[in-house]
């Protein structure tokens, strides 16, 4: 019971704007399931970002991808990671992104408005 507390501790601290505390309690939390675990982990990259720390909430998006493995969240974490390379001038890495979501995650709702990522992307480089 304590576990499943320290998410919603994170939430809790997330809603009330204190990033660090948050940050602390979803990394207390232990998941390897892949819908809870994931967010949680998203959770923390969503906290970082808050924090101006774009690298630390890359690493947390990437990470929460991948344990996902599913159609329904990975492609959305993955438009995280995406959209935060491009806010760090790195368009090549979020073109590769996107084309993940295009080859990967073929109909879903990001999949079908990625071209117009891909595209911006193309056209700041």
């Amino acid at each position: 019971m304590g576990n499943a507390a320290n998410y919603y501790a994170g939430v809790c601290y997330m809603h009330l704007g204190k990033y660090e505390t948050a940050i602390e309690y979803f990394e207390d939390f232990d998941s390897d399931d892949p819908m809870v675990g994931a967010m949680s982990i998203n959770l923390i990259g969503d906290a970082y970002m808050e924090l101006g720390d774009m690298e630390e909430a890359l690493d947390h998006y990437l990470e929460a991808a991948e344990q996902a493995d599913n159609e329904f969240l990975s492609p959305v974490f993955l438009m995280k990671a995406g959209q935060t390379y491009e806010l760090m001038n790195n368009y090549q890495e979020a073109i590769n992104v996107y084309k993940r979501i295009e080859s990967e995650f073929y109909n879903t709702q990001q999949q079908r408005d990625i071209e117009k990522y891909i595209k911006r992307c193309e056209m700041k480089q």
